[in-house]
């Protein structure tokens, strides 16, 4: 499946190629990319490495492949010996319109972004045009289509690759690595003299140039059959010393642990419009669209590098101005009509968005990056909700966890205000006019009312108007023992003012978004704090 997907792909893509190295690392040394700037190829031609794809652990030697996609973090250290490789820098496209079945792919899986790696059974062939690429790339300017030639190499490397992935699918057996080397070896030098001819000086450069790339082949060749050949063992690797017991099961944990962690990326979350949105990574760059979601991601320990009229609300919202202090995130307008320019150039890997709310700039927001859209309509509880958003970054224990606090506090509460159960409580959020309020249905603030999972609060008999909006003397009518008004405390003076010419009147100033999880727990703190007095 994988090699039919990669075949659909790459033959449809526009391909880049954005840069060519050559790159040696000594032992204990680190080389790190954080993140990759593009999708990468790496193929490792002599020494061992461990390399690190943001959690994916690869452990490598000669020969071995590894690809990366565009926002990884790459970390390569050697071990033992030098640790030489290229890598390929590249970026590839899906020209629009094009194939449903390419759509649906993207959606599903992007391999241009994924990771994974592959042992070329014929690694003579990829080291061809790997080098050949390289050797096109040091031109630099000197040669006016080095870009076109470029991309040629970088395309025939992508296919020799993906035929060697196809034959090892279909069960091919392995090739010789002595007969490789002397069905190529030789080709190597002739196609690269042919290349070269007619150059002057140049040739004499190439000439210097081959023997270096042949002794590297050779001592490759020479190590990793070295590997396959230790004596005493019939030919089978062991590479290193016995382990205890204990060593063992101890490895084998870790490695099991590891693998957990691999098999959680990439994965699928059906959004709100029934989409199958594929997450490649954990997302480390979400951006949200409507500020109502910063509150979520906080409680997950995920803070958003984005979201709308994210100033007002982080210097306004009681719930938000710690975060303030600790957390950057950028504003990026109004919830309606996001800043797009400004969202491209933070390059978020995962943007959150409301359906309904933001159909109309999904498709912007989906040439920037993955977008999972939520359901804004649904009566989901708090809880639901985050939820909801922990399976897109993968933190659904994290969730669980704050889930099983905030109920425990909720039940402590709950038990506090069992003496003011008689007494009835309304919730008002300003309409704008300074006259008249919405009084706050149950889907906002349920957990108040709620008997069994909330506090057990009482609404005064007309609680339930749905939204309505009531007036000063409608709040007389409603005629509560409280009443706690929602609103920005830059506007409270002004609505107190009005209010204290109602008869019925004690509240509570408070600054909040009432859904949500710290919404939750600050309303209960408070609440708490107020009615026990």
């Amino acid at each position: 499946m994988m090699q039919k997907e990669l075949f659909l792909l790459w033959n449809h893509a526009s391909v880049k190629v954005m840069d060519v190295r050559h790159q040696i690392v000594r032992p204990g040394e680190k080389q790190r990319f954080d993140p990759l700037p593009s999708s990468v190829f790496l193929y490792f031609i002599r020494g061992r490495a461990e390399v690190l794809l943001d959690e994916l652990a690869y452990s490598v030697r000669s020969f071995h492949v590894i690809h990366g996609g565009k926002g990884l973090t790459l970390e390569i250290t050697a071990c033992e010996n030098d640790a030489e490789y290229y890598i390929l820098f590249y970026k590839a496209v899906i020209s629009l319109p094009c194939r449903q079945e390419i759509m649906q792919l993207l959606e599903r899986r992007n391999w241009f972004l994924a990771p994974y790696a592959f042992i070329p059974q014929q690694s003579v062939a990829l080291f061809d045009q790997v080098e050949k690429l390289h050797a096109v790339w040091q031109a630099n300017d000197a040669d006016p289509v080095r870009q076109l030639r470029a991309r040629g190499l970088f395309q025939l490397f992508v296919s020799e690759l993906l035929r060697q992935m196809d034959e090892e699918a279909r069960g091919y057996g392995k090739a010789d690595l002595v007969s490789q080397a002397k069905q190529h070896n030789y080709n190597l030098f002739n196609n690269e003299n042919h290349y070269r001819k007619g150059e002057g000086e140049k040739v004499q450069l190439f000439r210097n140039g081959t023997k270096g790339k042949m002794h590297k082949l050779m001592l490759g060749l020479a190590l990793l059959l070295s590997a396959c050949s230790s004596p005493g063992n019939g030919g089978a690797v062991n590479s290193s010393p016995p382990q205890s017991t204990q060593q063992t099961t101890e490895a084998s944990a870790a490695a099991n642990a590891q693998q957990a962690k691999q098999q959680q990326w990439p994965r699928t979350y059906v959004d709100a419009t029934g989409k199958e949105v594929v997450i490649a990574k954990q997302p480390q760059r979400v951006a949200v669209t409507h500020f109502g979601m910063m509150e979520y991601f906080f409680a997950l320990e995920t803070p958003p590098i984005a979201s709308t009229l994210a100033e007002r609300m982080l210097g306004s919202f009681e719930t938000l101005k710690p975060y303030a202090k600790t957390a950057t995130v950028k504003d990026i307008g109004e919830v309606t009509t996001p800043n797009l320019e400004l969202m491209t150039e933070l390059e978020p890997d995962l943007i959150v968005a409301f359906s309904g709310t933001h159909n109309d700039v999904y498709e912007d927001l989906s040439h920037i990056s993955t977008v999972a859209m939520i359901n804004n309509t649904e009566e989901r509880t708090w809880a639901e909700t985050l939820r909801e958003y922990a399976k897109l970054i993968c933190k659904e224990q994290l969730a669980e966890d704050y889930i099983t606090k905030l109920e425990a506090l909720m039940a402590e509460a709950g038990e506090k205000l069992a003496a003011k159960k008689d007494k009835t409580v309304t919730f008002l959020r300003a309409s704008g006019d300074g006259s008249t309020f919405y009084v706050l249905d149950d889907n906002d603030v349920s957990y108040a009312f709620d008997e069994k999972s909330g506090l057990g609060l009482k609404p005064p008999g007309q609680y339930k108007l749905e939204g309505d909006v009531v007036s000063l003397e409608g709040i007389t009518v409603l005629d509560p023992d409280y009443i706690f008004l929602v609103d920005y405390l830059d506007n409270m003076d002004t609505t107190l003012a009005e209010l204290n010419k109602s008869k019925v009147w004690q509240s509570l100033n408070v600054s909040i978004s009432t859904k949500g999880p710290l919404a939750v727990e600050y309303t209960t703190k408070e609440l708490l704090r107020v009615l026990a007095e």
